[in-house]
């Protein structure tokens, strides 16, 4: 709507100003006089005016980029402060026997695979006081054919966040990071840093790993080879009692603005 109103703005007065040319002509000039204080000089004037800028630039993952380069789908709302994406994290179809599982690569529409990121776009004016990126558990996994049927002991593990090493970039935690029922600090940006655009990676780089295992009609099980990121670790205990089922949860990330104001 405001871009709309100054569009509309220019075309009124460009109309006014050519049919009142005649009478224009001599404040037009002496305003360029102004503009010459001597034979030898002139000062002239530069603006710029901005506007509003709530809608997200496009995501991307941080690091090399993959060739072609993914198009992850954005958050549809707006806002000058916005968390622009959030991964869902995958960890395939496993065996019961193993405990440890490595988080798929994400994917786009097209079929493109790339790094877990979170994208975070800050484009608020002077009186932004930096922000703050959390995470949390929101339950314990569970079974989808029965709620009350729990993985005991899972944890989700986040490590090796990274934003790319470029002036004004936000901090990442640092080390191991445990997702509980308890929001826990992904990144945060003060007031000298953050601005813009950025993308937070789940794990240094991609790397082949088990990310599925297949079961033929004679019950013999065979390992998938994927690409997977070590960033993001889910850790079952031996002990656990696991059915043969999936099992989910969710990841609440939130976005906070000015944490120390």
């Amino acid at each position: 709507m405001e871009l709309k109103t100054l569009l509309k703005s220019t075309l009124v007065l460009t109309g006014i100003m050519t049919t009142g040319a005649v009478f224009a002509t001599t404040t037009i000039a002496n305003a360029d006089d102004d503009k010459y204080s001597s034979a030898i000089q002139a000062k002239t004037q530069s603006d710029l005016t901005f506007i509003k800028s709530d809608t997200p630039t496009p995501p991307r993952p941080p690091g090399p980029q993959p060739n072609p380069a993914p198009n992850p789908t954005p958050n549809p709302n707006r806002g000058e402060l916005l968390l622009s994406y959030a991964p869902n994290l995958k960890f395939g179809t496993q065996v019961k026997t193993d405990t440890t599982f490595f988080a798929k690569a994400d994917i786009d529409s097209n079929g493109i695979e790339f790094l877990p990121f979170i994208g975070v776009q800050d484009n608020r004016g002077s009186e932004r006081k930096g922000w703050k990126l959390t995470a949390k558990l929101d339950s314990p996994f569970q079974s989808t054919k029965d709620s009350k049927k729990q993985l005991a002991g899972a944890v989700v593990t986040f490590s090796n966040l990274f934003f790319d090493d470029e002036a004004g970039a936000p901090k990442a935690a640092s080390g191991d990071i445990t997702l509980s029922t308890q929001a826990v600090d992904l990144a945060t940006a003060d007031t000298t840093n953050g601005v813009g655009p950025w993308s937070l990676g789940l794990g240094s780089k991609l790397e082949e790993g088990v990310v599925d295992y297949t079961v033929d009609k004679d019950g013999k099980t065979t390992p998938v080879k994927g690409k997977v990121t070590q960033g993001v670790t889910l850790s079952i205990p031996s002990t656990s009692v696991k059915d043969s089922d999936t099992y989910t949860t969710t990841i609440t990330y939130d976005l906070i603005s000015d944490p120390t104001a």
